[in-house]
């Protein structure tokens, strides 16, 4: 495991930076979810538990990967609740799979040759009134949507650290499956860190696309919502908005770590998430 911190602290965290992000922007983040598995096995039995899991109001897509699905979650405003949501939902396909002989696998790149798995987090900001804010104007043009990603993008590298497990995490951030490489953000491109879906503005959100499927959702939520803040709070702007494949060296850009040395050092080099943790506590 990566940086140490308990599931108290981060409820304590996630609760800290939503109140600071509502008294100082008037904002309210929003936060959906999408769970990527594997399920393999005889292609009788994974039906069974496809259906098994759709009687139990499961929304199941398939993915690119062969036996390999996806799950949604509704977006919540409620963040310890989505957590706890994405833990049980994981817990009940798990369960499920295993009552036709299956076993659903979450790591983050089980099969070399194939996709990786990832928990990705799709966020939104909202007014008082419950607007999306990032529904206004154009992404370009609107200031809060400029910020978050700017912010999430730069605390992404030592983020990593967070909530990456294992060095086989790493092995996700591989270009030749449509998974981030380096920090890098677009429309609707699966090759960058950051996705702006294709939508109608008042659906606008920001996809987060650096997680494996396993990662603690509370970690991860802490580490969105810290870089929204971050981003606001010092008025950052993002890189330019890549069109093509974010892997292509033309673009200069700084690559994800690619162990969990590498990430432990930028976390402790750079020292931006430990040192809001540590003031965060302070304050309380």
């Amino acid at each position: 495991m990566g940086y140490d911190i308990d599931q108290n602290s981060l409820f304590k965290l996630i609760e800290n930076f939503s109140a600071e992000l509502f008294s100082s922007y008037k904002v309210r983040p929003k936060i959906g979810a999408e769970v990527e598995f594997y399920l393999p096995g005889a292609e009788t039995e994974i039906q069974k538990a496809l259906q098994a899991l759709g009687k139990q109001g499961v929304i199941i897509e398939n993915e690119k990967g062969k036996n390999q699905y996806e799950c949604v979650l509704e977006y919540s405003g409620d963040l310890p609740q989505l957590s706890a949501q994405i833990n049980n939902l994981r817990d009940l396909i798990q369960a499920i799979a295993s009552q036709y002989s299956l076993k659903a696998i979450f790591d983050a790149k089980p099969f070399a040759d194939d996709y990786g798995s990832a928990l990705h987090l799709h966020l939104s900001l909202h007014d008082a009134n419950d607007n999306n804010i990032y529904a206004t104007g154009s992404i370009g043009d609107n200031s809060f949507m400029q910020r978050s990603i700017a912010g999430i993008l730069e605390l992404t590298a030592e983020g990593i650290y967070i909530i990456c497990n294992t060095d086989q995490d790493y092995l996700r951030y591989c270009a030749q499956f449509m998974a981030p490489t380096k920090l890098s953000w677009g429309g609707n491109n699966r090759t960058t860190v950051i996705r702006i879906p294709d939508s109608k503005p008042a659906h606008r959100r920001i996809e987060y696309r650096v997680a494996p499927a396993h990662c603690d959702p509370m970690r991860l939520i802490f580490l969105m919502l810290l870089g929204v803040y971050h981003g606001l709070q010092n008025q950052l702007l993002p890189p330019p908005r890549i069109y093509g494949n974010a892997f292509d060296e033309q673009y200069l850009l700084e690559e994800l770590p690619a162990n969990s040395l590498e990430a432990k050092n930028i976390f402790h080099n750079r020292g931006n998430i430990a040192k809001y943790i540590h003031e965060a506590f302070q304050e309380s």
